[in-house]
C-alpha cells in the first residue's frame, strides 16, 4: 500500500526538539502542550483537487479490508523525546510533532505519508465538491476495544471536532453538518469550498477516536480509544507504552511489535540514553551534532519548519504598541537572520522572509520583506512615538536559545524582551489564555489554506483575541470563491503578503529535522514538514 522511500536508519536529532502551530532551541522547534487544538495539515496536491471538479481515490492495493494479522516486525523500538504526548483526545492538540504519536493510535479517514501526500485511511473512497463531501468506509473495521467503526462515530467525531475551541473547531468550519447515509457511507454538506479539507482530516481533526470512551479515559489514555495499528498499554508522565493491534487492517504499518516512548527534558539525558543503548532513538541537539557523529550516528535531514516570530496581540490589548503596524516592522527590522544563522542553528538551514519554500504556489516572486536596517528601525519607532518598549514572553528548554537571541537584536533597538521560564508547553496555555503578546514560534503548514486556520483565523489560539484583520481576511475567502486554482493561488499569496508586510507574522529562519542513526537497530522514514519528522508506519528493524 505505501512506497517505502528514503530509508534511514534513525536516532532523532532534531533541529527542533518538541512541540506544535505546534517546538527549540538552537534546533528547529515544535510546539507545545496546549489548551485549544491545531493542526498543520499537509499533502497539498490532495488538498488543491478539494473545491473545484470532483475528485476520487481507492484504495488499490491495501491490504484486504477487516484482514486481522498481527506485527509484521519482531521488536521494540526505544524513542526518546523532549516531551510527551498532552491530552489523547487529538482534537485538543495543536503540535505538529505530536503526529509521532496520534498516527499509531489513531486513523483519519485518510491518511498522510511520509511526503505529506494523502492517501486512503477508514475511508477507501471520496468525491469532494463546493457543496459536498461523500466517504465509503472501509468495512471490517473496529476500536481498540471491539466497538465497530461506522459512519455514526464519523459524525460524532466530526460534530466533535467542529465545537472543538481554537483552530480544530476552526479548520472544520467548512463542514455544515454530517449525514449517516448507511453504515459504510457519510456525506458532508460544506459551507462552500475547502481547498485543505483531505489534508485536516488526515490530522488531528479527522482522528477517528471511539464515542463509547469517556473523555476523562480518552483525554488520560487510560483507554486505548483509536482503531490505529497500535494501541496503548501503559502511560504515566514520562513514559506511553503501544503495542501492535493484532487486528489492524493493514499490518503493513506495524513494524515493531512494541514502542516505547520515554519523555527525558534534559538534553544530555537524551543523548546519553542514545549513546549507551538505552534509547534506539533520540532527539538531539545542534550542538550535539559533532558528537553523536563521533558516536558512530550519522544524520540525514529532511524540511521541518520555520522559525518566525509570531504577533498575538495585533489588537494592542495588552501590548498597547503592538497595535501599530509600524512597531511591529520595528522588531522586524532588528532581526538579523545571518547572525541568528550563526549563533542559533549554527549554520544549519536557510535565512527566510516567507514561510513557504519557493516553488510552493505561495512563495511570492521577489519578496524581500523587512530586511536587517536598526536606523529604519529607530525611525519607525519615532515615527509611532514608542520608546523604552518592554514586554515579556514564555519559555522553556528548547524555545530559550530562539528567545535569547531575539532578545539580544531587540536590545540593540532599544526594545526589552525579558524571557519567563516556564514548565514545558504552558508557553502555548499563556498564549492562549491572552497573557503573551508576541513570541518566537514555528510554522510547519504546507498549505495556505491550514496556515489561514492556524495563525491568522480569528478562532485560533494563535490569535487569541479574535482580531479580524479584513486584508487578510478578505483575499481568503477571494480564494475559497476562485474559480481557477490560478486564481485561487494568487489570493492566497494577497494574504500572506498582507501579512508580511503587516508584520503580524516575520519570518526569521527556514529549520531542517536532523535524523541520527545506528544502523544496527532500526530503519526509519523521514516525515517532511513534521518537526523531529519520524515516520514511524513505515519504519522496520534493521535488516
Amino acid at each position: 500500500m505505501r512506497v517505502r522511500k528514503l530509508l534511514v536508519l534513525v536516532l532523532i536529532v532534531g533541529l527542533i526538539a518538541a512541540s506544535c502551530g505546534g517546538d527549540d532551541d538552537d534546533d528547529a522547534g515544535a510546539d507545545e502542550d496546549a489548551a485549544a487544538s491545531a493542526t498543520d495539515a499537509d499533502g497539498d496536491d490532495a488538498a488543491d483537487s478539494s473545491d473545484d471538479a470532483s475528485s476520487e481515490s481507492s484504495d488499490d492495493d491495501a491490504a484486504t479490508e477487516g484482514e486481522a494479522s498481527a506485527s509484521t516486525g519482531a521488536a521494540e523500538l526505544r524513542y526518546v523525546v523532549p516531551l510527551g504526548p498532552g491530552s489523547f483526545d487529538a482534537h485538543t492538540e495543536n503540535r505538529d510533532f505530536g503526529m509521532i504519536f496520534y498516527s499509531l493510535v489513531y486513523d483519519g479517514l485518510v491518511n498522510e505519508q511520509a511526503d505529506n501526500t494523502i492517501e486512503p485511511g477508514l475511508a477507501t473512497e471520496w468525491e469532494i465538491t463546493p457543496t459536498e463531501a461523500r466517504f465509503t468506509l472501509r468495512e471490517g473495521v473496529t476500536f481498540h476495544d471491539g466497538t465497530p467503526f461506522d459512519a455514526d462515530a464519523v459524525k460524532w467525531n466530526i460534530e466533535k471536532a467542529k465545537a472543538t475551541p481554537g483552530t480544530t473547531g476552526a479548520l472544520m468550519a467548512n463542514v455544515e453538518s454530517v449525514e449517516v447515509v448507511s453504515p459504510t457511507e457519510v456525506v458532508f454538506t460544506m459551507t462552500g469550498p475547502d481547498p485543505d479539507l483531505l489534508n485536516n482530516l488526515a490530522r488531528f481533526p479527522g482522528m477517528m477516536m471511539n464515542p463509547n470512551v469517556s473523555p476523562d479515559d480518552l483525554a488520560s489514555g487510560a483507554v486505548s480509544a483509536g482503531t490505529g495499528p497500535y494501541r496503548i498499554v501503559t502511560r504515566n508522565e514520562s513514559e506511553l507504552g503501544l503495542e501492535a493491534n493484532p487486528d489492524y487492517w493493514d499490518p503493513e504499518d506495524q513494524g515493531f511489535e512494541r514502542v516505547t516512548f520515554t519523555t527525558l527534558t534534559d538534553d544530555e539525558a537524551r543523548y546519553n540514553a542514545l549513546v549507551s543503548g538505552e534509547a534506539d532513538v533520540a532527539t538531539v541537539r545542534v550542538f550535539q551534532l559533532a558528537d553523536a557523529e563521533a558516536a558512530g550516528f550519522p544524520v540525514a535531514q529532511a524540511p521541518a519548519n520555520f522559525t518566525f516570530v509570531h504577533f498575538h496581540d495585533i489588537g494592542g490589548n495588552l501590548i498597547p504598541e503592538f497595535a501599530d503596524e509600524r512597531v511591529r516592522q520595528a522588531i522586524a527590522h532588528l532581526i538579523n537572520r545571518e547572525g541568528w544563522g550563526a549563533s542559533v542553528t549554527r549554520g544549519l538551514g536557510t535565512p527566510a522572509v516567507q514561510v513557504f519554500d519557493e516553488g510552493s504556489p505561495w512563495y511570492i516572486d521577489g519578496y524581500e520583506g523587512f530586511p536587517y536596517d536598526p536606523e529604519r528601525a529607530a525611525e519607525l519607532l519615532a515615527e509611532a512615538g514608542v520608546s523604552d518598549l518592554t514586554f515579556d514572553v514564555p519559555s522553556w528548554g528548547i524555545f530559550n536559545a530562539w528567545h535569547q537571541a531575539l532578545a539580544a537584536m531587540l536590545a540593540e533597538g532599544g526594545v526589552t524582551m525579558t524571557i519567563r521560564d516556564v514548565q514545558p508547553g504552558q508557553n502555548v496555555t499563556e498564549v492562549a489564555q491572552q497573557q503573551v503578546g508576541a513570541s518566537v514560534t514555528i510554522w510547519s503548514s504546507v498549505h495556505a489554506d491550514t496556515a489561514f486556520g492556524n495563525w491568522l483565523s480569528p478562532p485560533t489560539i494563535w490569535n487569541p483575541w479574535d482580531v479580524a484583520v479584513p486584508a487578510v481576511i478578505e483575499p481568503y475567502q477571494a480564494a475559497l470563491a476562485a474559480g481557477s486554482e490560478e486564481e485561487r493561488d494568487a489570493a492566497y499569496r494577497a494574504m500572506l503578503q498582507e501579512a508580511y508586510d503587516s508584520a503580524w507574522i516575520v519570518p526569521i529562519y527556514r529549520n531542517p529535522t536532523i535524523s541520527g542513526y545506528d544502523p544496527e537497530v532500526t530503519e526509519a522514514v523521514l516525515w517532511d514538514n513534521i518537526t523531529i519528522g519520524l515516520y514511524i508506519r513505515d519504519m522496520a528493524p534493521a535488516s
